[in-house]
């Protein structure tokens, strides 16, 4: 950050630290604080409008005055004061004698990570052969159309065909599932759930013969067509070929907007140019590429967010036997690890008959 930087966001804090600490009332709600306020509030003004509104608002494509500050997940154990501490004094052996669940997202950072060394759907295919192996069935491509809630069975209408199940445990986007039901929700869970809304991500694979391209596992950018470029073989040197590496870049935007509707080549050409003039790489380097489009990958947290979400969490809660979970299913903004564990924890609920 150079010299001039961290004096002014040093001087911005401490400015805000104080103008906080002079009022009368007590400070704005945490719950309801917008980024806007959480940022000025905790970091100063000087690093609001230098780093936290341009990516936040380039990312979610959304004033940080409409988002709820939970769209940073690790809003409420962090502020200047806690980062600079985290910085500046190394507590490596204090955090990782600490419980995985119990740790912000900059804390969990600072732990050793493990990747498979093909990739993360390793951890799928394992998963998806222990079924197997216990004689149970997978069925993929399927497009749950009902849920139809019986007095001892849920059915599950789908385009393959019928399921019936004792227990249904979905990770469908809530602005979906709900008008699955039958028998069908009232007007205001299923008004509610329209308003919970998912960004979408395009994602652009760029297959290279160039090794260390950004140096790192991943770099995130302001002002560029991408948000992030992951480099794989930084996770693991099996992920590609020998001759080969792989890149990744993470393009937020949101379903039927200009960039989701964009022709494959226009995505790829537009962010080549962009490495290029970053020379972290030529075009020529480029040996193939793949555009992939993800709809309804992170909740879109607005500051009314929660009360629509409490409005179909309250609905949901009355099926003891239907689970909605992870990103999509709770509307909660976890990291893979996390979103792994929930999946262990309910299989575990309906074994011990604990829910």
């Amino acid at each position: 950050m150079g010299i001039i930087s961290p004096i002014l966001s040093s001087l911005s804090f401490l400015k805000s630290y104080i103008k906080l600490s002079l009022r009368k009332e007590k400070k704005n709600n945490d719950d309801e604080q917008t980024i806007e306020e959480w940022a000025i509030n905790n970091f100063g003004k000087y690093l609001y409008l230098n780093f936290f509104k341009p990516y936040t608002e380039q990312f979610w494509k959304i004033k940080t005055s409409e988002l709820s500050h939970r769209v940073i997940p690790s809003s409420k154990k962090m502020d200047f004061a806690k980062t600079l501490k985290h910085l500046l004094v190394k507590k490596y052996l204090e955090i990782s004698k600490r419980e995985p669940g119990k740790l912000s997202l900059v804390e969990r950072e600072s732990l050793p990570s493990y990747y498979p060394q093909k990739g993360f759907g390793e951890i799928g295919d394992k998963i998806c052969n222990e079924i197997l192996k216990n004689k149970g069935k997978v069925s993929t491509e399927c497009s749950a159309e009902k849920i139809i809630f019986g007095e001892d069975k849920i059915k599950v209408e789908t385009n393959k065909g019928d399921f019936h199940g004792d227990y249904v445990i979905s990770t469908i986007p809530l602005n979906n599932l709900i008008k699955k039901f039958e028998p069908k929700a009232n007007d205001l869970v299923i008004k509610s759930s329209k308003k919970l809304n998912y960004l979408c991500l395009v994602l652009v694979y760029i297959i290279t013969n160039k090794k260390n391209v950004i140096n790192c596992q991943y770099c995130y950018f302001i002002d560029k067509p991408y948000n992030r470029i992951s480099e794989m073989n930084n996770f693991s040197d099996k992920t590609s070929p020998e001759n080969e590496n792989l890149l990744a870049l993470e393009i937020s935007c949101h379903y039927n907007d200009e960039m989701w509707n964009l022709d494959d080549k226009k995505i790829f050409n537009m962010c080549i140019e962009s490495i290029e003039k970053e020379k972290l790489l030529n075009k020529k380097d480029v040996l193939d590429f793949k555009v992939l489009k993800v709809p309804n990958v992170y909740p879109i947290y607005r500051k009314d967010y929660d009360k629509n979400l409490k409005e179909v969490n309250n609905f949901l809660s009355k099926e003891k036997k239907f689970f909605s979970i992870e990103r999509m299913g709770r509307f909660f903004y976890g990291d893979i690890d996390q979103m792994t564990r929930m999946g262990f924890d309910t299989a575990n609920k309906i074994i011990n008959n604990k829910f």
